[in-house]
């Protein structure tokens, strides 16, 4: 079991620190028993905040792909004609379909709360945005990988940090 520093942090986000951190919060005369740190509270939000943004963010491709693909804002972002996105429709909501599960799973890791299981799902998931983004801006489109992985890469090392 990790250490935590806030008991309000860990009731409100099923998260907890790690003796690390305690030892930094506690370098700066905050316990286990205050009842609001805000420097607890903006640490581990800075925490969290990359993997919910990985996730909202997947959630949004699943939108995009699987409902607003043929739609006029659909190929504008996607930079496609007509005759494309109906051709490549289903392919599409296949692939938005893989992004909400991603999705999903990253927000199961944050919602989680035995802290150790939900630092593991949060890396697994991140981990599989990363590949998958890399693999996107490899084969498709540079972009890809600085917008999808990118973020998913700082999620991946502020998660890593919590644990160790």
């Amino acid at each position: 079991m990790t250490g935590f520093v806030c008991h309000n942090v860990y009731l409100m986000t099923g998260l907890g620190f790690n003796n690390k951190h305690s030892f930094f919060v506690n370098s700066f005369g905050f316990n286990e028993e205050c009842p609001s740190c805000l420097l607890c509270i903006s640490i581990e939000l800075r925490n969290l905040s990359y993997p919910y943004h990985v996730a909202v963010q997947h959630f949004a491709f699943l939108v995009l792909e699987m409902f607003l693909w043929n739609h006029p804002i659909g190929r504008k972002i996607f930079s496609m004609r007509t005759e494309k996105a109906k051709a490549t429709r289903v392919l599409a909501a296949n692939q938005g379909l893989y992004n909400g599960f991603l999705a999903v799973g990253l927000l199961w890791g944050l919602v989680h709360p035995d802290p150790e299981f939900s630092n593991q799902l949060l890396l697994f998931f991140l981990s599989s945005v990363v590949i998958a983004g890399a693999y996107g801006g490899y084969t498709v489109k540079r972009s890809i990988f600085f917008i999808q992985s990118l973020p998913a890469v700082v999620g991946v090392v502020l998660v890593g940090l919590k644990m160790f």
